[in-house]
Parts: C-alpha cells; sequence; structure tokens
C-alpha cells in the first residue's frame, strides 16, 4: 500500500500476486465479451458488461461496480480503515483495461471518492502521479490517496495492457453504496422509491 493523503508510505502485496492475475485475467475475458456483444446490444453491454470509455479515458475499457471488483473492494476495505484509523463507508468501485495511446488527464474525483484506492492487477506497469508524488506499483500493490482534493494522472501509456482496479470509499453514510441498495449494481440502477421521489418533484 502507498498512502497519499498526507505524507506517503508503502505496504507491498496487500493481495496475492495469484489472485491479482486471477483478476487481470477476468477482467480481460470481460473485455472480450464485451467487444463481441456490442456488436449488436449496447445498451444491455453497457449495464452489465461494462462500456467503451468514459470521460476520462475514451478508449479504455471500463466497469463500474463489476461484482468481483466489489467483493475486491470489500477484502481490502479493513486494510484501508488499519491505515487510516477509523470506520469508512464502501461507496463503489471501477475498473479499466489500458492499452497503448491512453493518457489520464489531471483531475480530482466527485465526492463518492473522498477516499480512493488504485490496485494494479497486471500487466505492464504504469506510473500513477498523485500531487507532486510518482507511484510505482506492482501486481497486488495499492496506493491510497484522497481522491477529491489531489490531483492524479498518468502519462501517455507506451506499452501493451496494464490493468487497474479502483475502489472508493467515505466518511459520509449519505455516499453509501453511492446511492444503491447494496454493491455490485450498475450506475444507471434506480430504485423504485428513487423513481417515486423524482416522480414527485416532477409534479
Amino acid at each position: 500500500i502507498q498512502i497519499c493523503m498526507k505524507k506517503i508510505k508503502s505496504i507491498k502485496e496487500v493481495i496475492s500476486k495469484e489472485k491479482a492475475k486471477f483478476c487481470f485475467d477476468y477482467l480481460c475475458l470481460k473485455k472480450q465479451v464485451f467487444n463481441t456483444l456490442n456488436k449488436d446490444s449496447k445498451e444491455i453491454v453497457h449495464q452489465i458488461f461494462g462500456r467503451q470509455g468514459d470521460k476520462l479515458l475514451p478508449k479504455a475499457y471500463a466497469i463500474y461496480c463489476d461484482p468481483l471488483i466489489d467483493l475486491l473492494s470489500m477484502e481490502c476495505k479493513p486494510y484501508v480503515e488499519k491505515v487510516l484509523k477509523k470506520k469508512l463507508i464502501q461507496t463503489f468501485s471501477y475498473a479499466r483495461v489500458h492499452t497503448r495511446g491512453d493518457e489520464l488527464k489531471p483531475h480530482r474525483d466527485r465526492g463518492a471518492c473522498e477516499i480512493a484506492v488504485s490496485m494494479f492487477l497486471g500487466g505492464d506497469t504504469w506510473s500513477f502521479y498523485i500531487d507532486k508524488n510518482k507511484i510505482n506499483l506492482n501486481s497486488g500493490d495499492m496506493v491510497i490517496y484522497n481522491g477529491v482534493k489531489l490531483k492524479h494522472w498518468r502519462k501517455k501509456f507506451d506499452k501493451k495492457i496494464s490493468v487497474q482496479a479502483c475502489f472508493f470509499y467515505s466518511n459520509d453514510k449519505k455516499q453509501k453504496f453511492d446511492g444503491k441498495p447494496h454493491l455490485g449494481l450498475p450506475a444507471n440502477f434506480i430504485t423504485t422509491a428513487t423513481n417515486n421521489v423524482e416522480k414527485e418533484n416532477k409534479k
């Protein structure tokens, strides 16, 4: 673990290299499934199997709250709590499969990303920059930082493939599960209660 809140500290191999490799293979397969299905049913693919690009990385395969990655986030949460010495609320997870030419521009994250974790799962290493710090991780390592306050970015990727998973936590109970009833649900999931509130607001 490397921590970038007020200072940086390193603890290696939060998960085993074997488990990191399993997650790496899983996400690569999920990307392959996405590419095949995306030819016919884009809406279903977007919700369940991920998406081709987002605002920050328009060409990288990405998936929000994949159940496996959410479980990995749950497994890592006690480590983060131990390091930060406080209980945290789980918000969401996000994973990407990066390929040559990807570049993550300097940015800060939204409120649900107050406590951010980036874990390297496998492929080619890709330096991560947080504020004035250059972070290099091995598979199974992770860095903890304040995603809302600290700018972070990655320079243009010039290798073949690199897979990262991001886990987000908060001190605010209102951010729990990013507004959904539990983990593992797609970004556009809306509960019946939420629908009813929206209908009332439109009247």
